[in-house]
């Protein structure tokens, strides 16, 4: 079979990435939030509920990986980088400075997710996580491969609501769960983005 000119140039330019580059490319940027039935997911930058449940699956998903998120965001975690992961902080304000090893300061989204990506190649992670705050969801949402969504059966007052979750993406797993402390009903919803179909002739 003959190779042509154009499956030449893109096997020689696979050929001159590094494997960093490679993997780097296969990393699939995922969303993790936890909202009320009206979308909300906060409220002066902090969460409207406590689930512990909830926590918990967030620091095992993200636990040595890679996130993405706002200034106001990496702020309401004390002014300190949550332990075993790395953050990549997306601020525009050029002075702004996080003096952490493992706190990354880029200053628009297509930096976050390139130095995301890199990084999660050098460390063999799979998942770039996105983890908010709303401008950065809705930023990000279009470029996203997966949506790991915690559903809260509340209703609170919230002034920073999760985006709709595009068509183009399809229910992929639920599971409901009940807090035993507040009774709370709460549903681990995953969403995937449909893979686009091959042409037929």
């Amino acid at each position: 079979m003959s190779i042509t000119p154009a499956s030449k140039r893109r096997l020689r330019s696979r050929q001159q990435m590094n494997p960093i580059e490679l993997n780097a490319k296969n990393v699939k940027l995922v969303h993790i939030a936890a909202m009320s039935t009206e979308r909300g997911i906060g409220i002066k930058n902090g969460l409207p509920w406590h689930i512990s449940a909830d926590l918990k699956r967030f620091k095992a998903l993200t636990g040595g990986g890679v996130m993405i998120m706002g200034r106001k965001t990496f702020g309401s975690f004390g002014g300190r980088p949550l332990p075993n992961r790395h953050h990549i902080v997306v601020s525009r304000d050029p002075n702004f400075n996080a003096d952490f090893e493992q706190v990354t300061v880029v200053h628009d989204i297509p930096q976050a997710i390139e130095t995301g990506r890199a990084i999660c190649a050098k460390l063999s992670q799979p998942v770039l996580w996105v983890i908010g705050g709303a401008q950065i969801y809705a930023q990000t949402i279009d470029q996203a491969d997966r949506l790991e969504l915690t559903l809260v059966n509340l209703t609170p007052e919230c002034d920073a609501f999760y985006p709709d979750v595009p068509a183009n993406f399809e229910f992929g797993s639920r599971e409901s769960h009940t807090d035993p402390g507040s009774g709370v009903d709460y549903q681990f919803l995953s969403f995937l983005r449909k893979r686009a179909e091959l042409d037929r002739f």
